[in-house]
């Protein structure tokens, strides 16, 4: 038998159904490469920044095919990250750290027979903190004036054969 003390005071429901149905406000704390049956996609980690599920871990996927760059877009543009109509150097680094707004839905499934939910993120937005508090730019917006930071096809970059 063991005895010791756990501070359970800054950490998130886990896996499952971590979060309400709502909006959030996060900041993209990991991104990896990863190969899925389809492709290959880009895992994001959100932390969520404040308010009762403060330090909570909300995932989502960005497929890298073709058909479903528009997702990556969108996400990218909510990092505050302008994406020009052109080839475009994706280095994910500069996205760890980015405040970005999220909205969270529940999604029924069925595994083994069984049947289950789970938080999907079910849109992307830019966060911009203003006197009264964060407020929201959807991604989808011409917000040009707005972003921040900029890249370039002509960087150099790891290749990710996609």
């Amino acid at each position: 038998m063991a005895k010791f003390k756990a501070d359970f005071s800054n950490v998130g429901e886990g896996p499952g159904l971590s979060v309400p149905d709502g909006d959030y406000i996060c900041k993209v704390s990991k991104i990896t490469v990863e190969q899925g049956d389809k492709g290959k996609y880009l895992k994001w980690e959100f932390t969520v920044g404040s308010g009762e599920h403060k330090g909570t871990k909300i995932y989502d996927n960005t497929s890298l095919t073709p058909q479903s760059l528009f997702n990556l877009r969108n996400t990218i543009l909510a990092c505050g990250i302008e994406v020009p109509k052109s080839a475009f150097a994706v280095d994910t680094d500069k996205y760890i750290s980015k405040i970005i707004g999220i909205t969270t839905g529940t999604r029924e499934y069925t595994k083994d027979g069984k049947k289950k939910q789970a938080v999907d993120v079910v849109d992307k937005w830019r966060a911009v903190k203003g006197p009264k508090g964060w407020g929201r730019v959807n991604a989808k917006d011409d917000v040009e004036d707005e972003l921040v930071g900029e890249e370039t096809a002509e960087e150099e970059v790891e290749e990710i054969e996609i």
